[in-house]
């Protein structure tokens, strides 16, 4: 089903316990790279913002990675977009994802003004981007088509 999220955060978000019977977590980073596998998995069109462009691409190469395990043909499914791309190459990512050839982008703000992506079910956060504005900006990404959206912070 689509449109439910429930299981998302249950079965991809990895928690252990240690010996003293707290709980470790896996940087946010990582949780986000295994999240967005799991909706471009579902077929659920997504964006995950990442503050920086270093961090962006740690959630990318996790994703494509998760992705490849499963079949090469998945990791054609994601990509990431961000500010140093030139025009072209970010105009080809705009169109893909329009044309529901990508079902998941990591991007960092560049992705956030200007850019105008309908369709979109899912937007993931990680870290916070700096303001309130930014935040809400980001997340408005997601609903704007038929369907209820989703944001994970």
């Amino acid at each position: 089903n689509r449109g439910d999220f429930s299981d998302v955060t249950q079965d991809d978000v990895s928690k252990q316990e240690d010996g003293l019977g707290l709980i470790k977590r896996t940087h946010a980073a990582d949780e986000t790279a295994r999240i967005l596998a799991h909706l471009v998995k579902m077929r659920i069109r997504c964006i995950a913002f990442c503050k920086t462009r270093g961090l962006a691409e740690w959630v990318y190469e996790k994703c494509v990675g998760i992705l490849k395990s499963s079949t090469e043909k998945m990791a054609s499914l994601v990509e990431i977009y961000r500010g140093g791309y030139t025009a072209s190459i970010r105009r080809g990512i705009e169109s893909r994802l329009f044309r529901n050839e990508l079902f998941g982008v990591v991007g960092t703000s560049a992705l956030e003004l200007g850019v105008d992506i309908g369709g979109i079910d899912v937007t993931l956060h990680c870290g916070y981007p700096g303001s309130i504005n930014s935040l809400l900006q980001q997340a408005g990404r997601a609903g704007r088509g038929s369907t209820a959206s989703r944001e994970s912070y």
